[in-house]
């Protein structure tokens, strides 16, 4: 259920392309993209207080945004809906740390709480038989 108006809008043109019956929609919803040209190091590089730095993160490689849209089609496997992140989850304050000083940026500090958070879970892609390239954060070149 989404908390956010732009997560509202986004239900609502789901729920639209899903209803036609002209064609099959499969929607895929990706979670925050990583890869070339999104460095996860820059966004919290150097800053302060940043909230619930405990929260798991729902992350995913573009490499595994390519397969899994290559997937759905090579599979026909239209009409569903599937969740695409990444099957490790670390800590906020741990995995965008590690990626702001693998990246040579400034450190962040995030705060030692846990508040607002929601692991995502990919379960339903086993339908596709993927199987994801990036699996772990560490030590990935961004």
């Amino acid at each position: 259920m989404p908390d956010t108006e732009s997560g509202k809008i986004l239900l609502e043109a789901e729920r639209l392309l899903q209803s036609q019956t002209s064609f099959k929609t499969t929607i895929l919803r990706f979670g925050g993209l990583v890869g070339p040209g999104r460095h996860p190091g820059r966004f919290f590089a150097g800053k302060k207080d940043i909230p619930n730095g405990r929260a798991p993160v729902n992350l995913i490689h573009l490499n595994d945004c390519i397969g899994i849209g290559l997937a759905v089609i090579e599979q026909n496997t239209f009409g569903h809906l599937f969740n695409a992140v990444s099957p490790a989850h670390p800590q906020k304050a741990d995995f965008y740390t590690n990626a702001a000083l693998q990246g040579g940026l400034p450190a962040p500090e995030f705060l030692d709480e846990l508040s607002n958070w929601k692991i995502v879970n990919s379960a339903e892609l086993p339908v596709l038989g993927y199987e994801f390239k990036v699996k772990n954060w560490d030590n990935l070149t961004y």
